[in-house]
């Protein structure tokens, strides 16, 4: 038997290599059916044979679930044929519509069209009625496969679409077939999301404000102007608007003491833990599902239930270990979860935090100096953040805020513990 710390650095070698296997896959321009595949994964077998057969397989199977899904994901794209014609089809809007001016953009499925594919993104010059989330449309369409330009600083539309599962990019036609069948057809959960916006709205005279509620609390980012994302990317705090760890984490935390105080109200003295941490992972869960479950907070949840089961087994758990176990999860779950950003800088993140949470930072053992020093272990969090992220976010967006150790320092522990 391997001694642990081996065993760890196998799990993690292994979950890496898958990863890579998906990243090269990711640079490869040849067509998904050309002949080169067919001579890389030939040398590949025969590489299987030699005492490196471990390392290939799994970079082997990272490719091959990238590649299966992303011809699966171009497959289900417009047929050529229907581009540029009008088309009329029933269509249920999926997710929280933007509005620019006086155009709105919307997330659209496609109810059941021989010519169609499923999922569509669209936009609508001055619509006759309030577009809404679960609204049943039916809409004289102009349709095209995801397309577009790729400027330094700008988005790889074609690739979000993909990672999107995007199947088709277009506008709705202005006319009188454009017809509000029914409205607020939604699951449990998307309904609850709907009513919470409407209260948030209703709630909040600020615009602002409302907006930053509502993306922190349901994941709902569309009445964030395109003024906020500007501030938030000068500043390095784009990613506060992001339900990941910090969010689910103050989730669970308060949700299990404030379980913990009821308990001890009730008077119950045992089984306080189990009760309290499976408290805060069910709260967890639910405010992730909440939230849209987004990869960064799919990988938050899952690794708040591999920490939660190890408590209460009373084990010792490896955070690396961890961590490379809930990637795979999820990029095996969705390998083209693997191309968004949001996926690269959460995973990320915690690894640099899992290095920093290893690193010993020596304080002053006088206790009046305790609250400096905890400043400065959260200056040099922040600064180990933006130097271990820094190459990643200058590749994904091509900017890099200097502001962002500074203003991060004051904005985490106040948008933490007071916003959320």
């Amino acid at each position: 038997m391997l001694p642990a710390d081996s065993v760890t650095i196998v799990v993690i070698r292994a979950c890496a290599l898958v990863l890579a296997g998906m990243l090269a896959a990711q640079l490869i321009s040849f067509p998904p059916r050309s002949g080169v595949f067919i001579v890389v994964f030939s040398s590949a077998a025969v590489l299987l044979l030699t005492r490196a057969r471990r390392d290939v397989l799994c970079a082997g199977v990272g490719a091959l679930a990238f590649l299966w899904a992303m011809t699966g994901a171009l497959d289900e794209r417009l047929e050529p044929g229907v581009e540029g014609d009008s088309v009329l089809a029933e269509v249920r809007v999926s997710e929280f519509p933007t509005t620019h001016g006086r155009v709105v953009r919307f997330a659209a499925v496609v109810d059941r069209h021989p010519r169609l594919p499923e999922r569509l993104e669209l936009s609508w010059f001055e619509p006759p009625a309030t577009v809404r989330m679960g609204d049943v449309w039916r809409l004289e369409l102009r349709l095209r496969r995801p397309r577009g330009s790729l400027n330094p600083g700008g988005r790889d539309v074609a690739a979000r679409a993909l990672e999107r599962r995007v199947h088709a990019t277009g506008y709705v036609a202005n006319g009188r077939h454009n017809v509000l069948l029914n409205a607020g057809v939604l699951g449990p959960v998307d309904r609850l999301r709907l009513d919470l916006d409407q209260r948030i709205e209703r709630a909040i005279d600020d615009r602002e404000a409302a907006a930053v509620i509502a993306a922190i609390g349901i994941g709902a980012r569309h009445r964030l102007s395109a003024e906020q994302w500007q501030r938030f990317a000068a500043t390095g705090t784009t990613h506060l608007m992001a339900i990941s760890g910090l969010h689910v984490g103050l989730a669970a935390t308060s949700a299990s003491l404030a379980g913990l105080c009821l308990l001890g109200l009730l008077g119950v003295r045992r089984r306080l833990l189990p009760i309290a941490v499976g408290l805060g992972l069910a709260v967890a869960l639910a405010y992730a599902m909440l939230s849209g479950f987004a990869v960064p907070a799919r990988r938050a949840s899952l690794m708040l239930a591999v920490a939660v089961v190890a408590v209460l087994r009373r084990r010792e758990i490896d955070g690396f270990r961890v961590l490379a176990i809930v990637a795979l999860v999820v990029v095996l779950w969705n390998p083209l979860a693997s191309m968004s950003a949001g996926f690269r800088l959460s995973f990320a993140a915690v690894g640099v935090l899992l290095v920093v949470a290893r690193h010993r930072v020596s304080g002053p053992p006088r206790a009046w100096l305790a609250p400096l020093f905890g400043t400065r272990r959260l200056a040099f969090v922040q600064l180990a953040l933006f130097f271990g992220l820094l190459p990643l976010t200058a590749l994904l967006f091509d900017r890099v805020s200097l502001a962002a150790p500074l203003v991060n320092l004051l904005a985490v522990p106040a948008f933490g513990f007071v916003t959320v």
